[in-house]
Order: structure tokens, then sequence, then C-alpha cells
């Protein structure tokens, strides 16, 4: 890809670790709904809650990188 040369390979294992972990935890509140019938079992709820945390994430190195002053392209690590 044009920008793999400009992102660390821990920044990148970071990333990844991130978002499966939103992912599956996400999912697993979501059976958790769905095996004690307190609430519904929905797929979209499970997406919009990993949009949420690459969001989120995204948020986060925006804000780590401005009050360390650096200048970044913040959205860069999820274009791959």
């Amino acid at each position: 890809m044009a920008y793999e040369n400009d992102i660390d390979e821990d920044e990148a294992k970071k990333r990844n670790t991130v978002i499966l972990l939103g992912f599956l935890i996400s999912v697993s509140v979501e059976c958790l709904q769905l095996i004690t019938k307190t609430g519904i079992f929905e797929w979209d709820d499970i997406i919009h809650n990993t949009i949420g945390v690459i969001v989120g994430y995204g948020i986060y190195l925006y804000l780590k990188n401005h009050i360390r002053g650096e200048d970044h392209q913040y959205f860069r690590l999820f274009i791959n």
C-alpha cells in the first residue's frame, strides 16, 4: 500500500487489537442478551459499536498527538 512504510508495525498491532477487542466485547454483550433473553440481539448493534470503536480510537490518536504537538495524518492508520 502507499502508506505502508509510514505505519509503524507496533501502531498497526495496537490498532488491530483495539478494533478486535471492541468487536469481541460487542459480540459478547449481544450474545449475552440473546442467551439471557434480557434484550434484543441485533447485528447492526455490533456493526455500529465496532464503527464507534474505530472513530473513538481515531479521536484518541488525534488528541494524543495534538497534546504532544506532533503533526500527523491521524486516520492514516485505518487506510491499509
